[in-house]
């Protein structure tokens, strides 16, 4: 019949609403128990609560707070631009639906559909977004408690902001300003203070007085120390005592050996070999071996002039 003109609390109604048609603005009521086809319905929803699970039809004339509603939406369709409310119990396939979702709030974990032709602001929306695909462009406001996949999705999130940690998926298809944060999103700026290295500390003067510098510790602490990088000349005095290891006589070139011969043939310049020296004759004199033009300088010309007598 024509529900046009009726009012009341629908909390103990029940039954199936298939061909029931008219005005819900007054109604109110628990729809836990209520089925059938809402197409034809039209009205406020404001006061009323319970389960749409077996509830479908067209949305279209309905407004209203669903704040207590709770059910399946599989089979709902229409435009809930004037509606508003918690969703956080509603879960369904949204693909029919359309409308301005600025007032609506809850958890959409279990939401899925086409949300092209969905609009508002979001800010009060969490859950699991995975199943979501279509043109977000008309969609805004906080999407920090918003997860899943948003493979299928595309659009403008100009006006998106929050936290897109756990969202995963093909997002090549969207536009907008995704990495500018906040104006409030960071704090005054603040100059790092001028750090300022300590003094070094000074080291004792080399003491070699003290009576601990010739000790065994001492001497085999500096030992240690000195042992990586080696000892130049102590390991020049081993060699030269004869601990470097013994090195196997050079091989000779042949080649090497002729042009050798052959430099030092050219470097001779005698005529011939030479001869054997003549035997020193010891009882000769001295002008045997004195050259004695050597004796002939005047002994006056080699005087200096010192002015001795």
């Amino acid at each position: 019949g024509d529900l046009t003109n009726c009012q009341g609390d629908f909390t103990d109604m029940s039954g199936d609403f298939t061909d029931c048609q008219g005005d819900f603005t007054d109604c109110q009521g628990d729809f836990t128990d209520c089925q059938g086809d809402f197409t034809d319905m039209s009205g406020d929803f404001t006061d009323c609560q319970g389960d749409f699970t077996d509830c479908q039809g067209d949305f279209n004339g309905c407004s209203g707070d669903f704040t207590d509603c709770q059910g399946d939406f599989t089979f709902m369709q229409g435009d809930f631009t004037d509606c508003s409310g918690d969703f956080g119990d509603c879960y369904g396939d949204f693909g029919d639906c359309s409308g301005d979702f600025t007032d609506c709030q809850g958890d959409f974990t279990h939401v899925e559909g086409d949300f092209t032709d969905v609009s508002g602001d979001v800010t009060g929306c969490s859950g699991d977004f995975g199943p979501i695909e279509g043109d977000c462009s008309a969609i805004g406001g906080d999407v920090t408690g918003i997860e899943g996949d948003v493979t299928g999705c595309s659009g403008d999130v100009t006006d998106c902001t929050g936290d897109f940690g756990p969202v995963g998926g093909d997002v090549t298809s969207f536009e907008g300003d995704v990495g500018a944060p906040p104006a409030d999103g960071f704090d005054d700026f603040v100059t790092a203070p001028v750090f300022e290295m300590p003094p070094a500390e000074t080291m004792d003067p080399f003491d070699s007085s003290n009576p601990d510098f010739a000790s065994v510790e001492s001497t085999a602490a500096r030992a240690e120390a000195n042992d990586p990088a080696g000892d130049p000349a102590g390991s020049a005095l081993g060699d030269a005592l004869g601990d470097a290891p013994e090195v196997g006589p050079a091989p000779v070139d042949a080649a090497d050996a002729a042009i050798g011969a052959t430099l030092d043939s050219a470097t001779d310049q005698s005529t011939g070999p030479a001869g054997e020296a003549a035997p020193v004759d010891p009882a000769a004199g001295a002008e045997a071996f004195v050259d004695p033009t050597l004796d002939e300088v005047d002994p006056a010309a080699d005087d200096d002039g010192g002015g001795l007598a």
